[in-house]
């Protein structure tokens, strides 16, 4: 029973001594963040103290009952020495991290009492070296600007003392906000006095040079008084003769006028400086002090602003954890603002902006802090940033409870529409916009649609690829416009083929597919197209064309000059986590329907990485379990399982062949349509087949065994490769999706 009560007391003692050995060691890495960790050791300490009393209390009471237990008490005394000596090394690692943190403030403080005393000394040269400027060029002013020069070095005197003053003796325990708060009130106490002799000294000069100028005017008066009274003696002395009578007496008005003009201008001039200098000079200080005022609004709005955007209110966990993020990096130069936030019950992605930065911040450089935000966030994972390059926001994802229980396959099928019901699904579909981030599969996902459309309604297809000499090529389908110009004028041609359908201008009887991949890049290049766009997804389908929109963002406000009902108008598969974005931007769906979605969609997700997971495969796999939330007109929103990449190749359906020619309308104008004639033009488009093999059809093909489960199956996939054949097992039990099999 004693080794008991021993080991019990040792394994206690062993995990508070590890999860103080790492606190230390998480408090060594990071120095620099000096006030979050002062407040979070003092706390540390406390409990530690604490904890220390009840060990050292329950280390006496072993030892006394280890007396009355002979028999084991080598075992418990080497036991108490270990765990002595381990209290004395956290000790005194706790005493010289404190030392070296006093250290750190004590360097801290230097820096910033030399940054105050530069800028006083800078301030005060600026000032008396204009002052001694002024002096030297306007002596009438040597009384009034030597007082303010004297009355400036003062100034700076006395902050020069104030910074002398300042202290950080009570900075480890208080933190370092209190010093923080004094430093910078210095600061602008300074400032703002230092502008304040300023402004005096600038109204010293307002005043002389006003005064100048009323000397000036007077001078001026007298010397018109001066003009009048010589006028006067020419005319008394002076002898007019006839001829010149006229234009004397004419030059003589207009000398009048003039001289009472001006006497008028000097008068009224003399009487507005005598009158209204003092209030000019009050009007004056008004608007220094409005101006004063303004600038303390702006600074706290500057302030306000250089400060992170936080989530608010933040009622939920997930929402105090990345305020709690946002605050932690904050204290280490780094602003992150909250964006958005994809919350699962048990787990949540915090979605941050982190453009507000002087430079780029990679994830890896906050991955360093993983370890301290998994202490402060108490977390069941270890938080890693992503970068989502498409957005320009970092991703992070948090635990906050243990992972509910998964559902099995059987009540998952309750949630979406089976994979094995896809092509019975999109063939009735005739306008599609699939979106999707990278690497979600939109692009094999789109071709499973249009090859299924094919099979019920053989015709031509088109594919506009920007991306066709690209490594993110996937299609199989044979690219006919491959750049985002020759996407817009194909795109352009189509409305023309639509009306020209409309108005009987070019027949109606053969089908075509066209595709448009990457429309929401060809779009922004090209805004003026998206009229186009919006008439080829009302009307496409009435001139019997189908069309397929591939795009990577769900919101329609992303597409140019495009809505929501725009798009409404077309079945729209948001693939992955664009359902979220789908559900929340949704103007059809109440509160309580989105966040219904919402749920179905995190227990879709969590069963597609638990079988992903269970099964080895990334998202990049074409077998990886997928879904998808359909939007079709005037329907409820419903889930659907995509089937494996190439769950439906092109290789199943015989091509045919496009070919453009020119057709003159009525008003004899020539323009390029688009016309579909078949490779094969003996066979009816209407009763094309498919194929796998050349030379045999569907029906032909021969029935393999999957080696696990021994379901029989006819489903191949793509074609035999080294006298071998990949097929699908449909058997949902099954650990395979695909099996390979020799074939002769």
């Amino acid at each position: 029973m004693c080794r008991l009560y021993a080991d019990t007391a040792h394994n206690i003692m062993e995990r508070e001594l590890r999860t103080s050995e790492a606190e230390l060691d998480e408090a060594r890495k990071q120095v620099e963040n000096l006030n979050l960790k002062l407040q979070q050791w003092d706390s540390f300490w406390d409990e530690q103290s604490k904890s220390l009393k009840t060990l050292k209390l329950q280390f006496v009471q072993e030892q006394e009952y280890a007396a009355l237990k002979t028999a084991e008490t080598g075992d418990l005394l080497i036991q108490s020495t270990l765990l002595q000596e381990q209290i004395d090394r956290i000790e005194a690692d706790r005493d010289r991290d404190r030392q070296s943190i006093e250290l750190s403030l004590a360097s801290l403080l230097l820096n910033a009492k030399a940054t105050l005393t530069e800028a006083v000394n800078e301030w005060r040269s600026s000032l008396v070296s204009t002052l001694d400027n002024t002096i030297s060029k306007r002596p009438e002013l040597t009384t009034r600007l030597e007082k303010l020069r004297e009355d400036v070095i003062q100034l700076a005197g006395r902050y020069h003392q104030q910074i002398a003053n300042v202290s950080a003796s009570s900075t480890v325990r208080s933190g370092l906000e209190p010093l923080v708060d004094e430093v910078l009130s210095i600061m602008h106490h300074a400032a703002t006095e230092f502008a304040a002799f300023k402004v005096q000294y600038r109204n010293a000069l307002n005043i002389q040079e006003t005064l100048l100028y009323r000397t000036t005017i007077e001078q001026s008066n007298a010397e018109i008084a001066e003009l009048k009274e010589n006028l006067k003696e020419l005319q008394k002395t002076s002898i007019p003769k006839t001829q010149h009578q006229a234009i004397i007496s004419e030059f003589q008005l207009q000398k009048d006028e003039a001289f009472t003009s001006l006497v008028e201008q000097a008068q009224a001039l003399e009487s507005e400086l005598t009158n209204d200098t003092d209030a000019f000079v009050r009007k004056l200080i008004s608007q220094i002090d409005v101006a004063n005022r303004e600038i303390s609004s702006l600074k706290e709005r500057i302030e306000a602003l250089t400060k992170p955007q936080t989530f608010t209110p933040a009622t939920r966990d997930d929402l105090r954890m990345g305020n709690v993020v946002i605050s932690y990096f904050h204290q280490c130069g780094i602003i992150l603002d909250r964006a958005y936030s994809d919350y699962r019950g048990w787990e949540a992605v915090l979605h941050f902006h982190s453009d507000r930065n002087p430079r780029v911040i990679p994830p890896g450089e906050l991955n360093k802090h993983s370890d301290s935000l998994q202490s402060l966030l108490n977390c069941k994972n270890l938080p890693k940033f992503e970068y989502d390059s498409e957005t320009g926001i970092l991703r992070l994802r948090v635990q906050m409870h243990p992972k509910p229980k998964s559902l099995d396959a059987s009540d998952i099928h309750k949630l979406w529409k089976r994979a094995d019901h896809f092509e019975a699904i999109v063939s009735k579909w005739e306008r599609v916009r699939v979106t999707g981030g990278s690497e979600s599969g939109k692009t094999p996902t789109a071709e499973n649609i249009a090859v299924c459309f094919l099979k019920h309604r053989p015709g031509t297809v088109n594919l506009a690829n920007p991306m066709d000499n690209s490594k993110k090529n996937f299609w199989s389908i044979p690219t006919k416009w491959t750049s985002h110009e020759e996407s817009r004028d194909a795109l352009s041609d189509l409305d023309g083929l639509i009306e020209d359908r409309a108005n009987g201008i070019v027949p109606r009887n053969d089908f075509a597919l066209f595709i448009f991949d990457e429309i929401d890049t060809t779009m922004e290049k090209y805004p003026f197209i998206c009229g186009a766009v919006k008439n080829i997804v009302k009307q496409a389908s009435h001139q019997h064309l189908r069309t397929i929109f591939i795009g990577q963002n769900a919101n329609a406000k992303n597409y140019k000059k495009m809505d929501r009902s725009d798009w409404n108008n077309a079945v729209n598969v948001h693939i992955g986590s664009n359902a979220y974005d789908a559900i929340t931007n949704s103007n059809s769906l109440t509160t309580n329907e989105q966040n219904d979605l919402k749920v179905r969609a995190n227990r879709l997700t969590e069963f597609c990485e638990d079988k992903n997971k269970e099964l080895g495969l990334d998202l990049t796999d074409p077998d990886a379990y997928r879904f998808a939330i359909v939007m079709e007109p005037n329907k409820k929103p419903y889930f659907i399982e995509l089937p494996a990449f190439g769950r439906y190749n092109y290789d199943e359906v015989e091509s045919a062949d496009i070919r453009t020619t020119s057709v003159e309308f009525s008003d004899g104008t020539p323009r390029n349509v688009v016309q579909m004639f078949e490779v094969q033009g003996e066979q009816n488009s209407a009763t094309a087949k498919l194929s796998t093999i050349p030379g045999k059809s569907v029906e032909s093909d021969p029935v393999a065994l999957c080696p696990d489960c021994g379901t029989e199956s006819k489903e191949r996939k793509g074609k035999p490769v080294d006298g071998k054949q990949r097929y699908f097992c449909r058997n949902d039990n099954c650990s395979k999706q695909t099996f390979t099999i020799s074939v002769e």
